[in-house]
């Protein structure tokens, strides 16, 4: 059980170094592009995890589990829990970058005044 979390936790810190990068190239607060990558991360994994089928009997923990253990679950168990588990990891990471590239170029285009409405000079 521990080689998935510590894909996710090395992810995440991949995630973290890539947002604080964007808050310095935007000129933004390191801790708002960092707190939007941690969220966007978050929120990522939960949205996939909240669209695994109602059939999947497992919870988070016994995913991550079955996703090592063959022998106790079974090959078909195992290679969904792996998929799963994959699927959500990717979803993370790409939920993280959204959110921290939005935050800092969203921010730099707010100082900037870009988003001005139309007719308002």
């Amino acid at each position: 059980m521990s080689t998935p979390l510590l894909l996710f936790l090395l992810a995440f810190i991949a995630c973290g170094a890539f947002a604080l990068v964007l808050s310095g190239v935007c000129s933004q607060p390191r801790s708002w592009v960092v707190s939007s990558a941690a969220l966007g991360y978050l929120l990522a994994g939960t949205a996939i995890w909240w669209l695994t089928p109602v059939a999947w009997p497992l919870s988070f923990p016994q995913t991550l589990a079955a996703s090592m253990d063959s022998r106790t679950y079974g090959h078909p168990v195992e290679h969904y829990a792996e998929s799963l588990l994959a699927v959500m990891l990717v979803a993370c990471v790409c939920g993280s970058a959204v959110f921290s590239a939005i935050t800092a170029f969203g921010g730099r285009a707010v100082r900037r005044g870009t988003g001005r409405p139309l007719g308002q000079h």
